[in-house]
């Protein structure tokens, strides 16, 4: 029972009448441990690692490494804050649910199981002058590992990035994005590096320009007027539309309008499974007509 159902209440159980009724849940409402639990360590487990409580049920039980879940959180901005799969995140945590709908506030999730190495972001000291390569171009340093030779334009990576957004602030698809840094680590953006330039042009390329772009609604056979600039793939029964803010992520937008991970995905299918092609300053879908 909280005192924040029953206000009349004080914390030390100060009023509590024998008799009277009180409320022990509210609807919609997941039956978490109501008290700030401190951070207690349980007897260490047969894998030799101690687990604080509360803990989001379900947990796989050979977790090495934990985040307490603050209020408001999302199961894909917690998978990036520690540079692992939102498909990892399930497998360790599998009750928060595809949705992330099963997720609970101030407990903990595993980010990390026995033998998983995760992603480092090295600190490399940046200098800025290197040789012109053949193409003409300067080159700074340091750079991510492998990227193309024909790079004619830079981004200095800060640690914690990903690549999407990356992609996103200089107007590229995170596709180019890896193709011109084949060592970002793909789709997971696992192998990015933290304080190291990134490629974000190469020649020939002409960037898409998508700055404060005025909306220019069209008015499309189902009498909607669909504001621009939107991803590729829109569903066209859309009927009402997010302007998508600098770091927000796909779990946070649908939360935001009470509607399903996989509908947003579905109504916008450019931003792909992991969320990873969402692109900001632009529109996305979260309702039909």
């Amino acid at each position: 029972m909280s005192v924040n159902q029953n206000p009349s209440i004080t914390p030390d159980c100060g009023n509590f009448t024998f008799g009277r009724s009180y409320c022990v849940e509210v609807a919609g409402e997941p039956s978490t441990p109501t008290t700030s639990a401190p951070v207690q360590t349980t007897t260490a487990p047969s894998n030799g690692i101690q687990t604080p409580e509360p803990i989001q049920p379900g947990m796989v039980p050979d977790c090495d490494a934990f985040y307490f879940v603050p209020m408001g959180s999302g199961c894909e901005e917690i998978a990036t804050a520690h540079r692992i799969t939102p498909a990892q995140f399930l497998a360790w945590n599998p009750m928060v649910g595809e949705t992330c709908a099963g997720l609970w506030a101030e407990v903990y999730v595993c980010v990390s199981v026995v033998g998983h190495t995760p992603a480092t972001t090295t600190t490399a000291p940046a200098t800025t002058t290197t040789t012109s390569p053949g193409n003409g171009i300067t080159t700074p340093t340091p750079t991510q590992p492998d990227i193309v030779n024909n790079c004619d334009a830079f981004y200095f990576v800060k640690p914690g990035e990903a690549c999407a957004a990356i992609a996103s602030k200089n107007g590229i698809s995170l596709t180019q994005f890896l193709a011109w840094n084949r060592g970002a680590g793909g789709s997971s953006c696992t192998g990015l590096w933290g304080n190291a330039y990134a490629c974000v042009s190469i020649i020939g390329h002409t960037p898409t320009t998508s700055t404060t772009a005025t909306p220019t609604p069209t008015k499309p056979s189902n009498g909607v007027q669909t504001p621009t600039p939107i991803q590729s793939g829109m569903v066209s029964n859309c009927k009402k539309f997010h302007f998508v803010q600098d770091n927000q992520t796909c779990d946070v937008i649908a939360r935001q309008y009470s509607i399903s991970l996989s509908s947003f995905v579905t109504w916008n299918p450019a931003v792909g499974s992991g969320c990873t092609g969402l692109w900001a300053k632009t529109y996305a879908c979260v309702g039909l007509i």
